[in-house]
Formats: structure tokens, sequence, C-alpha cells
């Protein structure tokens, strides 16, 4: 494989991870699904040419490895602020019981 083609991938994944980045900051987590599955197929072919192992690669393969750290820290973000909102539609329903038995 060229070399305009290994950087054409690699570039192709740090642009799929921005976007994903970008929908889970603002919780779009449909559209995260939808780029996950893009990012995954350029992943393996990434991985089957052992691309980031290239020295040329190793500048880029830092920034992949922040970028994903990144979107993990933004997924984990959006999981929490869910986690609480479910927690407080919990404790509202079970208000709402009380409510209904008492009256």
């Amino acid at each position: 494989m060229s070399t305009e083609k290994q950087k054409s991938l690699v570039n192709a994944l740090q642009n799929l991870l921005k976007k994903q980045l970008h929908s889970a900051r603002h919780g779009n987590i449909s559209t995260v699904e939808v780029l996950s599955a893009q990012s995954d197929a350029i992943v393996q072919q990434i991985n089957r040419e052992k691309i980031l192992d290239l020295d040329e690669f190793k500048t880029h393969k830092k920034q992949l490895q922040k970028s994903y750290e990144d979107l993990s820290m933004a997924l984990k973000v959006q999981k929490d602020d869910i986690a609480e909102k479910v927690s407080r539609i919990k404790k509202g329903k079970k208000t709402v019981k009380a409510y209904r038995k008492n009256i």
C-alpha cells in the first residue's frame, strides 16, 4: 500500500474521531454509533497493514490515541449524565406512586 493511501486512511480515521467527539459532546449518541461503525472498518484496515507501527506514523499514532481518550471521556460524561437523569426519573416515579397511594 502506498504511503499516500496510508496517510489517507489515518486522516480519514482522525476526521471520523473528531466528528464522533463533536457528536458526543452535543449528546448525539446515535451519530456517534454510526460514525463508530465507519471508523471500525478503517481501524481494521490500518491494523491489517500495521500502518501505525511504521516510524513515519508515530505522531499520527499519538494523535489518534489522544482523540480516542477524548472521545472516551466525552462518552463517559454523557453516560454519567444519562445515569443521573434516569435516577431522577426513578425518584419522580416513586414520588408519583406515593402520591397516588395517598390520594
